[in-house]
């Protein structure tokens, strides 16, 4: 291949991938090497940022990723990357809004770290399909004084970003 035909090869590449970026809204392809070296392809979206009284930030984004791995358990998963570490461990109840349903009682696993929130299974992803918005609350974990946090993410088009996952891992959709 000449150096010409290698540059425009490059060209469409980069081309390719951002009318794909534009074409998926709010959300963020990236790819990471799992512990066990498979590669696992994820989509990832900030929450609304919440102001206070005065206009100013009250608190920063979470973010929501959904991954897919080609090969190994779960194929689809879910993370909720949170800002403040949980006081509690194993697992915890999120409340799970979708547009305007009622709220949805799920249970996700808390991280080693209690940075995160992870819930396993394409069911739940399959979910979101049409959905245009999703609001998260999960408790702070703390026993004697009830504390939670709510997170709302608006989804634009998940049937894209569904699609591109699952050809990037060869799997079937949600």
């Amino acid at each position: 291949m000449s150096r010409i035909g290698f540059a425009a090869g490059l060209l469409l590449l980069g081309f390719v991938r951002v009318a794909c970026a534009d074409s998926l809204g709010p959300w963020r392809l990236d790819q990471i090497r799992a512990s066990d070296a498979s590669l696992i392809h994820s989509a990832s979206i900030a929450s609304a940022v919440k102001l206070d009284e005065e206009g100013e930030v009250e608190d920063e984004p979470v973010v929501l990723s959904i991954s897919c791995r080609p090969s190994g358990e779960p194929r689809w998963n879910q993370v909720l990357r949170l800002n403040e570490p949980l006081s509690s461990s194993g697992e915890t109840t999120v409340d799970v809004t979708i547009d305007d349903n009622a709220p949805i009682e799920q249970t996700w696993i808390v991280d080693e770290q209690k940075r995160s929130l992870s819930r396993p299974g394409a069911y739940d992803i399959a979910s979101l399909r049409t959905a245009k918005t999703l609001k998260l609350t999960w408790s702070l974990g703390w026993t004697w004084l009830w504390l939670s946090e709510d997170a709302t993410f608006e989804l634009g088009e998940v049937r894209p970003v569904l699609y591109v996952l699952s050809k990037g891992c060869r799997v079937p959709q949600p």
